[in-house]
């Protein structure tokens, strides 16, 4: 990554998952961190990447003592820049997982929306059918009024 030019260097990337897993491990320091171990949809595979999104964390309400799957996700990763531990290994760059986007649960939410939404406009109809249903009943009322003091009348000048 060092050596491409500015405008080709990638540090984050959005991917989309097909197998994504997360457990939680304690670390040297006794510190606990989570970790994701993920499998693209083009085959590419990242075991113990960091976790840096509280949001996904707290959304999906995590528990420290379990581990948990999630079958499609949209996953942003951080790219550290390449470096060697030694000259002459190999370079590596640092992986972050910076935000997760569980599409299994957006569809879900956005599911509940559809339905809350024809929900709210059911009963916005039921209410308008039953503001013309009464308005029927009193014209009818007053329609079957009238007629009763037309006939009352007509009894009384006969």
């Amino acid at each position: 990554m060092q050596n491409l030019p500015m405008a080709k260097r990638r540090t984050l990337q959005l991917v989309r998952t097909k197998e994504f897993h997360v457990e939680c491990e304690e670390n040297d320091y006794g510190e606990l961190r989570w970790k994701g171990y993920l499998k693209t949809v083009n085959g590419v595979t990242l075991e113990r990447v960091s976790i840096t999104d509280p949001r996904f964390i707290e959304e999906e309400e995590l528990d420290y003592y379990d581990y948990y799957k999630f079958p499609d996700c949209l996953i942003t990763l951080s790219l550290g820049m390449p470096f060697r531990w030694n000259e002459g290994d190999d370079f590596y760059c640092y992986k972050l997982i910076a935000g997760v986007i569980n599409l299994d649960r957006e569809a879900k939410y956005r599911e509940a929306e559809y339905w809350a939404e024809l929900e709210r406009k059911a009963e916005a109809e039921s209410q308008e059918y039953l503001a013309e249903f009464h308005e029927y009943l009193d014209r009818k009322r007053e329609a079957e009024s009238q007629e009763y003091l037309e006939r009352e009348a007509e009894y009384w000048e006969d």
